[in-house]
C-alpha cells in the first residue's frame, strides 16, 4: 500500500487512512510486535513508519488534548517519551527513503508537539520542496503558530505570505489564505470563550476580535480562493476546501462570518445554500454537506437532515478519481446521519445509516454506533456482538469496550463488565471517571465494600477537578464516603462526604454527612 500511495493536496492516498487507523493503543503487546517487525529488517521503511505512527498516537493518547496546565505530570512525561521515540523512528524512515511523502508529513506532525522550532521549520521546507502541492504540512505549522500555542497573529500572516507569494496563480497553496481565515476565526473565539457567559455575548466578542485581526485583503483572498477552486471543482482541492470550511462552520459564535463564507463557497461552486431546493439552480454535494453542517451548529438537526439527504442525491452526479473515493464520500455522509439520528434518539434510522456506511466501506466506529443503538433499544446481545467486532479497531476500541461493559451490566455479567470498564478507566477517554464509578457500584451491589474502595483509590484523577468533571469528582467522593463508612473509618468517610458536597450537591452525601457527624460526636 505504501508503494502504491501518492501525495494529494490534503493527504497521502490511500496510506493516510490506513496509517491513522492501525495503532492499537489498548493492546499491551502491540508495541513489542511492532518492534519485532522493525528488527526483522531495519533496512525497510514501512515497519519503522508504522511504529513512528504508533508512538505518535500513543503520546497523544496518554496526554489527551487539554492544555498542558490541565494534564497530569506523569502523562506529560509519558507524552515526551513517546514523542521522542516517534521522532527517532521517523528520522530512521527518512534516512532510508528521504522522499517518502507520508514520512515527511508525519515528521512535521510529530514536531508540532514541541511547538514551533527550527527543526519543525526545516521539516516543513523539506516536505514542501518534495511535494509543493501537498499543503497539509503547511496547515500543521500554521495551526502551531496560533497564540494559544506560543505563536502570534503576526507570525501567522507572515507565514502564509511567505508560502503563497511565490506560488503560481492556481497552486493549492492559495488555499492557505482560506486556512488562515479559519485559524484567525478560531483565535477570535479562543479569546472570548472563557469570559462570554451567553451566546449573544460570545458572538459580539468574536465579531469585535475579527474586526481587529482580519484584514480586508485577507477576506478578499479567501473569497478568491473559493472562486478559483470552485471553478476547478477538482476532487483533491475539494477535500481541502471541505475540511477548512467545516472547521470554520464549527466555530461557536461565528454565524456572522460562517454565513457569508458559505455563500461565497456556493457562488464559487455554482451551487445553492437555500434550505428549499431550487430545481433550476446548480447543486454540489460538497455545498449541501457544508450547509447541513451549519444547520447542525445552529441547533437545527431536521434542517441538517434535509441537506445531508440532498448531498447523497447530488453526490451521484459528482466526479471522483475512483469508485473507492466515491464510496468513501457516501460513507462519510451516512456517518454524519448516524450522529444526527443518535442525537435525535432515532435509533432504528441510526442503525440503517450505520449499516449503509459499513456497506460503503466506512470505518469500524460504525460498529460502535450500532452497539450504542442496540443498547438504547435494550437489544443487549446484539450490542455486545457489534462492540466485540469493533474492539480490534484501535480508534474504536475504548468506546466499544465502554458500551460492551454497559451492555454486560444490564445482563448482570458483572465480571465481563469490570474487565472492559478497567480498560476505559486506564485510558485518557472522557468516560474513564464514569467507568471507575460504575465499577465501584458493581462492587457495592455485591457487598464487596473493600473491592469498591480499592477501585476508588486506584485512580487519583477521579478526585482532581483539573482532570475530571466536578460532577464526577462529587460522585467519586460520595461513593468513597460510603465505602469508608461501611468499613468503620468514619473520619475518612466524613472528609470524603464534605469533599463531595464541595464539588456538587448529592442528597445522599448530605444525609451521610449528618449521620457521620452525629456518630463522631456521640460519646463512645
Amino acid at each position: 500500500m505504501l508503494a502504491a500511495s501518492h501525495s494529494e493536496v490534503w493527504s497521502v492516498y490511500p496510506f493516510t487512512d490506513f496509517a491513522i487507523a492501525i495503532s492499537d493503543l489498548t493492546d499491551p503487546d502491540f508495541e513489542s510486535r511492532l518492534t519485532a517487525w522493525v528488527e526483522q529488517d531495519r533496512s525497510k521503511p514501512l515497519p519503522s513508519l508504522i511504529r513512528a505512527q504508533y508512538y505518535y498516537d500513543m503520546a497523544w493518547f496518554r496526554r489527551g488534548h487539554a492544555y498542558s496546565r490541565n494534564v497530569g505530570q506523569d502523562a506529560m512525561k509519558d507524552f515526551g517519551r513517546d514523542l521522542a521515540k516517534a521522532y527517532d523512528d521517523i528520522n530512521r524512515v527518512l534516512s532510508i527513503d528521504h522522499s517518502n511523502a507520508y514520512a515527511l508529513y508525519l515528521r512535521v506532525l510529530i514536531l508540532r508537539g514541541y511547538g514551533v522550532t527550527p527543526a519543525m521549520e526545516d521539516a516543513l521546507q523539506e516536505a514542501a520542496a518534495a511535494y509543493p502541492d501537498f499543503i497539509q504540512p503547511s496547515d500543521i505549522v500554521l495551526s502551531t503558530l496560533q497564540p494559544k500555542w506560543g505563536g502570534s497573529i503576526e507570525a501567522m500572516y507572515a507565514f502564509v505570505d511567505a508560502m503563497t507569494k511565490k506560488a503560481s496563480a492556481d497552486s493549492p497553496l492559495k488555499l492557505l489564505d482560506l486556512d488562515l481565515y479559519r485559524y484567525l476565526l478560531q483565535v477570535a473565539y479562543d479569546e472570548c470563550s472563557e469570559d462570554s457567559k451567553t451566546t449573544d455575548a460570545l458572538a459580539v466578542c468574536v465579531q469585535k476580535n475579527m474586526k481587529q485581526i482580519v484584514t480586508a485583503d485577507l477576506e478578499g483572498r479567501a473569497v478568491r480562493s473559493l472562486d478559483l477552486f470552485g471553478l476547478k471543482n477538482d476532487y483533491q482541492t475539494n477535500v481541502a476546501v471541505e475540511y477548512i470550511l467545516s472547521e470554520i462552520t464549527d466555530v461557536p459564535g461565528a454565524d456572522v462570518y460562517t454565513g457569508p463564507i458559505l455563500l461565497a463557497a456556493a457562488n464559487g461552486y455554482s451551487s445553492d445554500t437555500r434550505l428549499q431546493e431550487d430545481p433550476t439552480a446548480g447543486h454540489n454535494f460538497l455545498i449541501d454537506k457544508l450547509v447541513g453542517r451549519s444547520w447542525l451548529q445552529k441547533g437545527s438537526p431536521e434542517n441538517a437532515l434535509t441537506k445531508y439527504k440532498e448531498a447523497l442525491q447530488h453526490l451521484n452526479s459528482a466526479t471522483f478519481p475512483s469508485e473507492g473515493q466515491k464510496y468513501s464520500a457516501v460513507a462519510n455522509i451516512q456517518e454524519t446521519l448516524v450522529r444526527i439520528y443518535s442525537a435525535q434518539k432515532q435509533y432504528d434510522d441510526m442503525i440503517a445509516s450505520a449499516k449503509a456506511a459499513l456497506d460503503a466501506g466506512g470505518n469500524d466506529f460504525n460498529r460502535v454506533q450500532l452497539c450504542f443503538a442496540y443498547y438504547q433499544l435494550k437489544k443487549y446481545d446484539a450490542a455486545i456482538a457489534e462492540c466485540t467486532r469493533a474492539i480490534p479497531d484501535p480508534s474504536s476500541s475504548v468506546s466499544a469496550r465502554y458500551w460492551r461493559a454497559q451492555s454486560n451490566r444490564e445482563l448482570h455479567k458483572d465480571d465481563e463488565a469490570i474487565k472492559d470498564f478497567t480498560v476505559v478507566a486506564d485510558s485518557q477517554d472522557s468516560r474513564r471517571a464514569g467507568s471507575v464509578i460504575e465499577m465501584s457500584i458493581i462492587y457495592d451491589n455485591r457487598n464487596d465494600i473493600k473491592g469498591s474502595l480499592d477501585v476508588l483509590n486506584k485512580y487519583p484523577y477521579l478526585y482532581d477537578v483539573n482532570l475530571t468533571a466536578k460532577s464526577d469528582v462529587a460522585i467519586g467522593y460520595n461513593n468513597r464516603c460510603y465505602a469508608y463508612m461501611e468499613l468503620g473509618e468514619l473520619k475518612k468517610a466524613l472528609d470524603d462526604c464534605r469533599a463531595s458536597l464541595a464539588n456538587g450537591s448529592i442528597p445522599d452525601a448530605y444525609k451521610k454527612q449528618q449521620e457521620l457527624t452525629k456518630r463522631l460526636e456521640s460519646p463512645k
